[in-house]
């Protein structure tokens, strides 16, 4: 788990919860189940990875995604602003010049 992740794999969760909390792992994953079933808590696969992310993270975190890939496929919100445009040109030349000039 890196810091600033929003999820944890079970197999690291129970043992940091059980010594945080200074219980026994079995009593974790009976809370860990129960959270699961009252939606507190989500479970997801990423990658080849089971997770377990906070409810509210995990539906943060899905619409980022979501709103990222329609901006990446779809029609932009704002079509005034182009590629074409000289004055994203003129940035789009100093974001990739060796020295940024901002």
């Amino acid at each position: 788990m890196l810091p600033g992740s929003t999820a944890a794999t079970v197999r690291r969760l129970v043992p940091l919860a059980g010594k945080l909390l200074e219980v026994p792992p079995e009593l974790i994953r009976t809370a860990l189940d129960l959270e699961l079933a009252d939606g507190a808590v989500v479970a997801d696969a990423v990658g080849d990875k089971r997770l377990v992310f906070l409810a509210g993270l995990y539906r943060a975190e899905r619409g980022i995604a979501e709103r990222l890939l329609q901006l990446g496929t779809g029609k932009l919100p704002w079509p005034w602003i182009t590629w074409s445009s000289p004055k994203i040109r003129d940035r789009q030349s100093r974001w990739r010049s060796p020295r940024r000039c901002w």
